[in-house]
Formats: structure tokens, sequence, C-alpha cells
């Protein structure tokens, strides 16, 4: 019997300590909530989310029908402070990544020629299968991923 509740606890405490976040993120475009013209131009859109190191991850965004949205090897370091970021358009701000809990990520983006921030919040359903991200500013949108 212990032997049994040892290897139970030892899978829990397994299953507790897997990353959610790293994997390949198909948007849904059924249960996201995206503008008027957000559907067509972001059909088959993914997500890549990549471990890069300890509370690190590489993040790379497709977007097949929006050459101008797609992401390459950007690096989302999620200790709660500012780090300089290069932005595809050629401009350059900071962004922050914190951890609100295992299943949730924050980030925030500020240009430098703006003092606006974009702020999105990042979380896994629990069963691992969903990713919601939110943005700050528009709650009623949502982009909703299925892992791959």
């Amino acid at each position: 019997m212990t032997k049994l509740l040892l290897a139970l606890l030892a899978t829990a405490t397994f299953a507790l300590a897997a990353d959610p976040f790293p994997g390949a993120w198909k948007l849904n475009l059924e249960k996201s909530k995206l503008g008027p013209q957000g559907p067509e131009r972001r059909k088959g859109e993914v997500l890549t989310i990549e471990a890069a190191g300890k509370d690190k991850y590489q993040i790379t965004l497709r977007v097949p029908n929006d050459k101008d949205a797609g992401v390459e090897g950007k690096i989302w370091i999620v200790d709660g402070k500012e780090h300089e970021q290069a932005f595809p358009n050629g401009g350059a701000g900071t962004m922050k990544v914190e951890r609100i809990g295992e299943l949730h990520l924050r980030t925030t983006t500020k240009a430098k020629s703006s003092q606006k921030a974009l702020v999105y919040d990042w979380a896994v359903a629990e069963d691992g299968a969903m990713l919601i991200a939110t943005p700050g500013d528009r709650p009623d949108r949502q982009f909703v991923y299925d892992k791959r």
C-alpha cells in the first residue's frame, strides 16, 4: 500500500511540474472572439512556444494570410522585469512577462514611441488542451488556441 501511495504521489508531482505552455497552438476561429476582419486574416495561425532555458520561452507566430503579423524567435523572459525588445515593424520598446500562476502568464509590451502598454493575459486550460489570450484593454476579444 505504501509503495502504491508513493508511486501515485510521484506521478502527481511530475504532472504538476510539467510546464503547460510549450507546444504548437493552432488558433480556433470558432471559439475565438475577434474583430470583423480577424477571422479571415488569422485563418491558419499557429503559435509555437518553446522552452528556451529557465523561465524563458521562444515564441514563433505564423499567420499565413497576414505576412506582417508574424513573429519569429521572440524571447519571453518570465521574471516580472522589463526587458528591451526589438519589434517586427522595426520599432523598439520593452516587454515584461509575469507568471501569475502555473497556468497563467501576463505580458506587458510598451513601444518607446508610446506611453500606452499592451497587456495580454495568457491562460492554459487545466487539461492543457487550450490556450486563451485576452487583451487587457479589450476583454471582449479572445484568441483561443488548441494544442496540436
